[in-house]
């Protein structure tokens, strides 16, 4: 079976769709129950809701191009799991073709990978460097509101 997806890897993808699901549900009950101690309209959290579900639309459309662009070199899986938490086409898809092309193959992520070392790392370059960020706000974020 091919390593790029086996059911560890749909394993592994649906527990953490399944996580950013069970946040998003959390935070939405949370708001909705905030918006009622605040004395908000429930018409108005309900409009609220839906405008902010229609804009999510254009981003999810540039996450499935992603996706689909991804998906060759790396197979559904990866980008599956790597784009429903964070990420997006114009760090990805460099983050990928800079991992391969690090292999001495020039034509990046335009072919199958079918070797382990090669998905692997290019699995670590594009989830290590879409985490830094998210590692540096907490210590950068203080220094940065004195300011």
């Amino acid at each position: 079976m091919d390593f790029k997806s086996d059911s560890f890897m749909y394993g592994l993808g649906i527990c953490i769709v399944l996580f950013v699901i069970a946040q998003s549900v959390f935070f939405l009950v949370r708001a909705v129950r905030r918006a009622k101690a605040l004395g908000i309209e429930t018409s108005t959290v309900k409009k609220t809701i839906s405008s902010s579900a229609v804009f999510t639309v254009a981003p999810a459309l540039a996450i499935v191009a992603t996706v689909i662009t991804l998906a060759k070199a790396l197979g559904i899986v990866l980008p599956w799991i790597r784009l429903s938490v964070i990420g997006a086409i114009q760090y990805e898809v460099p983050a990928a073709e800079a991992a391969v092309e690090a292999f001495g193959i020039s034509s990046g992520i335009s072919q199958e990978i079918t070797d382990p070392k090669i998905f692997a790392t290019a699995a670590w370059v594009m989830t290590i460097g879409s985490v830094m960020p998210l590692v540096l706000v907490p210590f950068v974020l203080k220094k940065y509101k004195r300011v």
